[in-house]
């Protein structure tokens, strides 16, 4: 019995809004299941930018993927709003992020339109979008993955099917077409011998006239006097 696996591509889009100096922190967990897996964010604000940092552990907490420390629907949210956030995470978050957030890059890479990585490790990834300006900047973030699953599903079970079925209707068709270049062949041939057999039929009388001038030119040549034999008698 084959084992079927299905990749199901899951794609995850939000958009925010940054005040002066507003943090947003995002988690992203890739498992075994992922096969391919990248995090993307463009920024919506013309002339702006933002500062995007991005540290990877091995710990897994329960937090759901892009999770904000704190309200995810809180699209303002400033350092010290931030800080509350982390305070007021439980405490698997804490203990599995304070590592994260002890080697997290405060200054991060300056982002004017777009910053896409692939994370290529499994375990979870923090990613932290700073707001350096004085104004307020508008982004969107997104995960893109790829994942396993050997579920099987009824949808998934017609499209076996489908496949079977074209698989026997393919294999109907080859039989067809071996069939019809058998024939072919023979007809080809046949048609070959009939053709030798047409222009037999055509050069045979032509032979035979050849052959019955060459035959009369002959006995005339024996049977016709030498004028010189018989020159004094006539």
């Amino acid at each position: 019995m084959f084992l079927w696996i299905l990749s199901v591509i899951c794609n995850t889009v939000q958009e925010k809004e940054l005040m002066e100096k507003g943090k947003n922190v995002f988690y992203q967990e890739v498992t075994e299941n992922d096969e391919l897996a990248s995090v993307s964010i463009y920024v919506i604000t013309r002339n702006a930018s933002v500062r995007v940092s991005m540290t990877h552990t091995k710990v897994r907490g329960k937090s759901n993927n892009f999770k904000k420390e704190g309200n995810l629907e809180n699209k303002e949210s400033s350092t010290s709003e931030g800080e509350k956030a982390v305070k007021n995470s439980t405490k698997i978050e804490e203990s599995s992020f304070s590592e994260l957030d002890e080697d997290f890059d405060d200054i991060g890479e300056l982002v004017h339109n777009e910053w896409r990585k692939k994370l290529t490790k499994k375990g979870m990834y923090c990613i932290q979008v700073h707001n350096p300006s004085k104004k307020s900047v508008e982004y969107s973030i997104s995960a893109y993955s790829i994942k396993k699953t050997n579920e099987e599903t009824k949808a998934f079970d017609n499209f076996k099917n489908t496949l079977q079925t074209l698989a026997s209707l393919l294999d109907k068709v080859k039989a067809e077409n071996y069939y019809f270049n058998v024939q072919q062949n023979k007809n080809i041939k046949e048609a070959r011998n009939i053709r030798r057999l047409v222009n037999f039929l055509i050069l045979f009388p032509i032979l035979t006239v050849v052959i019955g001038w060459v035959k009369h030119a002959i006995a005339r040549h024996m049977v016709k006097p030498s004028k010189k034999k018989f020159a004094n008698v006539f």
